[in-house]
């Protein structure tokens, strides 16, 4: 049974590609079994509270006949052919989403200007992780990138930020979970949003004469 587990809890590819297989969580292969045969899930769930009270299983004991393990390697092709074909159809809309995506929309040096103003306000380190230089004494950016934190079609101030090369790296390739990073990039936000000009208020329109 292989496909791309990668992520989904309780399985995992191993082996190698010399002997690939796949590893499962007990539990998974107990509703397994229960599913293929109550006879079967019967001799797992007894095999696996040996294992755990430290009994050993001797060769040999196993009471499932040659027909039986021919009728459960049918029925499990016949549950993996279809999921097989699911996970294809499913790879290739992905691939095609993925073509028909709209471009990147950039950062405006604008909004990058004033995204570098604050951040020198602000001590010149990364907002992410707080310890890298991003910003150099003479105001130029080192080692840093912009960052479009919610979606690369929101372009604006307030929707991005500079941060610092690994930190980029990992939101971008999602060894960091941008759940993570929030309460940082809504600290900065909140920090920046203070040091805008405040609109001047509009004069009031005197008040109608009553009388």
């Amino acid at each position: 049974m292989m496909g791309n587990f990668k992520g989904l809890r309780g399985l995992s590819e191993a082996g190698g590609d010399a002997a690939p297989y796949t590893e499962a969580h007990w539990l998974i292969g107990a509703a397994y079994a229960e599913y293929l045969s109550p006879e079967f899930h019967v001799w797992c769930l007894t095999v696996v509270r040996d294992r755990m009270e430290g009994k050993l299983v001797p060769a040999g004991t196993v009471s499932l006949t040659e027909q039986d393990f021919e009728r459960l390697t049918d029925q499990t092709k016949q549950i993996i052919a279809p999921i097989m074909d699911g996970l294809h159809t499913l790879t290739g809309r992905v691939a095609s989403l993925e073509r028909n995506l709209p471009q990147r929309r950039p950062i405006l040096s604008k909004t990058k200007a004033a995204i570098v103003a604050a951040v020198i306000k602000f001590g010149r380190h990364c907002p992410c992780c707080g310890l890298v230089e991003v910003v150099a004494p003479d105001g130029s950016v080192v080692d840093a990138e912009f960052d479009h934190f919610f979606s690369n079609q929101l372009p604006s101030a307030k929707h991005a930020w500079l941060i610092c090369k690994p930190c980029h790296r990992a939101l971008t390739d999602g060894s960091m979970d941008r759940v993570e990073a929030d309460s940082h990039f809504v600290s900065f936000q909140r920090r920046f949003e203070r040091l805008q000009p405040r609109p001047e208020p509009k004069p009031r329109k005197p008040a109608k004469d009553a009388s």
